[in-house]
């Protein structure tokens, strides 16, 4: 099916390449005239990691140290680099932390303003030393008195002989 200019639209397996390939240009700064023989193209790609949606956002800090790719000069295979490795660290942390806060719907393509979140939270608040938390596994700072409160403060109608002194909860 072609549309009105003779283009067939593309896939969402295709668009989530181009997020992912977009997400690494923009946010760690790689030309589009480089983006196909840089190191961590090469990485993600022996790796299979193809897609940003599909692939990239569940890796965890192990799979990012276990990257590789196949050197040309040396003709064996090597581990990424690791700077490249704390940049992709670092932009799955964003991702993630931002992801959390707006409870998903994160555009990680976006224009230039999120070209300067990401450049603050690496400069601020990354620690590259903790490990990558999924945003949908993130827990609200919140939730940690509730849960006290459901598990282990004491409920007055378990206790019938305290319950009629006036000081008990």
């Amino acid at each position: 099916m072609a549309t009105a200019g003779g283009r067939r639209p593309l896939t969402e397996q295709q668009l989530d390449l181009l997020r992912l390939l977009t997400a690494i240009m923009r946010k760690l700064e790689i030309s589009c005239a480089d983006i196909d023989d840089h190191l961590i193209s090469l990485a993600l790609h022996k790796s299979a990691i193809l897609c940003w949606n599909g692939d990239f956002i569940y890796l965890t800090a192990d799979a990012v140290d276990k990257l590789t790719h196949n050197d040309p000069s040396a003709g064996a295979e090597v581990n990424l680099k690791m700077t490249h490795k704390l940049q992709l660290r670092a932009l799955l942390s964003c991702y993630h932390e931002l992801s959390h806060k707006k409870r998903g719907g994160v555009a990680t393509n976006a224009p230039a303003r999120t070209l300067a979140k990401f450049k603050a939270f690496r400069a601020t608040s990354y620690d590259p030393t903790q490990p990558i938390v999924l945003w949908w596994k993130m827990t609200a700072k919140s939730e940690g008195p509730s849960n006290w409160n459901k598990s282990i403060k004491p409920n007055a109608h378990d206790f019938k002989p305290f319950r009629e002194m006036n000081l008990w909860i």
